[in-house]
């Protein structure tokens, strides 16, 4: 089509006897040659190679990680760092269970947390009561349509300015 007249372009059109050509055929024709074309980038050895070598250095590197994770695993001073760590953990667990703040602070906590819960149970049980007995939102209120009336005019009236 022409952009300024928006009439069909002459030249765009096809010769007296040539259907318009179909886009869903143009499409499929497409999507026919993209897959040749991707069937014969796979089937080439240059990309079978490319796989190959992929695949070689994905194994040697789970070796290499599996090997060094071992190593680490054997080391003494991995080992030493871990059962400190351990320790170092369990005592601090031992001395916050030992401290009377923190007890103080949990109870604390819990407390709180039970006095929410009665609470937030309270609102929505006040939500649930308002809601029974508040009318439907939607009310029946006929509408006369006076459109169809001879001489009426949809608008509203006068508009005054404040």
């Amino acid at each position: 089509m022409s952009e300024t007249t928006g009439q069909p372009d002459p030249q765009q059109t096809p010769p007296e006897g040539q259907k318009t050509p179909d886009i869903a055929e143009a499409l499929r024709d497409l999507g026919e040659q993209i897959e040749k074309t991707m069937q014969a980038v796979m089937s080439s050895a240059r990309t079978r190679e490319i796989q190959n070598e992929i695949l070689s250095g994905m194994r040697e590197m789970g070796t290499n990680i599996r090997s060094a994770v071992d190593k680490v695993k054997e080391d003494p001073r991995m080992q030493e760092f871990a059962e400190r760590g351990q320790r170092a953990v369990h005592d601090v667990q031992e001395k916050a269970q030992e401290t009377p703040m923190l007890r103080d602070a949990q109870e604390t906590l819990a407390r709180m947390i039970a006095q929410a819960s009665v609470q937030l149970g309270e609102f929505a049980e006040r939500m649930r009561a308002s809601a029974q007995n508040t009318p439907p939102a939607s009310q029946d209120i006929p509408i006369d349509d006076e459109s169809d009336k001879p001489g009426s005019d949809p608008t509203t009236g006068p508009t005054t300015r404040l």
